[in-house]
This record gives structure tokens, sequence and C-alpha cells, in this order.
């Protein structure tokens, strides 16, 4: 059981030789849009659940997610993600990972952003045709050094670019994000 953050969790129910599977679960996002694509505007996703399947071989993990991400207002739809991952222990106590993950989403999410629902009217996507496709584009590198047995620290960069639909969709006309962070960790 992995803990994400406060409101999400992570199962893993089957492990193997070079293969992993499980079930995650989120509750709010967060409410207040800290944790979403700030150039999205409409009905944030309130929680969602899903499935993941992982792969690896050597230093090199490809993973499959399909989840169904729910809004406040009850609207909705499914994601998939596939993502391609290379970790390397380059020192005795420093990790490095670089990856890159590409997103689809169907209808019944895009239609979920791009609403034509009065209450968001001026701050909804110009587009209107919520056609299935892809969502968007992510890269990003962390470091994580181990402190003794139990305490890690991290940093992470990325970035990602909107693709398809998305892409042509965003209000500010910036069709990139970048995002970074630090971590703190305890194992027990």
């Amino acid at each position: 059981l992995v803990l994400q953050s406060l409101p999400a969790f992570e199962a893993e129910i089957v492990r193997g030789s070079g293969f992993a599977a499980g079930v995650s679960a989120h509750t709010p996002y967060d409410r207040h849009g800290l944790f979403r694509d700030s150039n999205l505007k409409g009905p944030a996703p309130d929680s969602g659940m899903g499935a993941y399947g992982s792969f690896s071989l050597e230093d090199v993990t490809l993973t499959a997610r399909l989840g169904q991400q729910e809004a406040n207002d009850g609207t909705g739809g499914f994601v998939a993600d596939l993502g391609l991952k290379w970790a390397s222990q380059i020192m005795d106590n420093l990790t490095l990972v670089i990856g890159s993950e590409i997103s689809w989403a169907d209808e019944d999410y895009f239609q979920s952003l791009y609403t034509n629902d009065r209450r968001f009217s001026g701050t909804g996507l110009r587009l209107r045709d919520a056609s299935p496709g892809l969502k968007d584009l992510t890269v990003s590198g962390a470091v994580t050094y181990s402190i003794g047995d139990n305490w890690t620290v991290g940093g992470l960069v990325g970035a990602q670019r909107f693709l398809g639909n998305p892409a042509v969709s965003t209000t500010n006309g910036d069709d990139s994000e970048y995002f970074g962070g630090l971590s703190l960790g305890v194992r027990f």
C-alpha cells in the first residue's frame, strides 16, 4: 500500500518478476484547483479510481493506467496513460529517474472540461467538439538521495504539453506547463 498524498492511495495486488499490477483511488484532487491543469477551465475532477500494470526489464519500466475521473457535478470520463521510465542508481545513495508519459481521454472526460453550462460561460474552453483523443505528453526527471536506512530527500522537474483538442483549446493560449517539487520520505 502506497500513500501518495492524503486524499489518494495505491494498492499493489500482484507482483512478479518484472511485473506489477494494482488499483488506485483518489478523492478531491483539490477543491481549490492546486493540482489540476491551470489552462483547463470548467469543473475540476473530484474523485476517481483506476487500475494499472507495469512491466520492468533491467532499469526500464513501462506502465499502463486506465482510470475513471468524476467531476464535482457528476460528469467525467475515462483517461488512459502510457508511461516509460528509466531509473538508475548513479551513486551509493543517489537514484536518478527520467520518464515520459502520454495520455488519452474519452469524449465524456473532455465534455466535463469543455462545458457549455452557463455557470462556466466565459471560463470554459473555446472548443465545443469534445471528441476523444490525445490529451497531453509529459516528460520529467527526479533524483532521490537516501539518508540512512529510513529517510530520503528528492527533487522533481518536468514539463507537460497539451496535445490534440486541449492544445487548441487553452484559454490563455499556452499549451505547455512546467512543474517542480521537493520531497521528504520515510520508510517504516
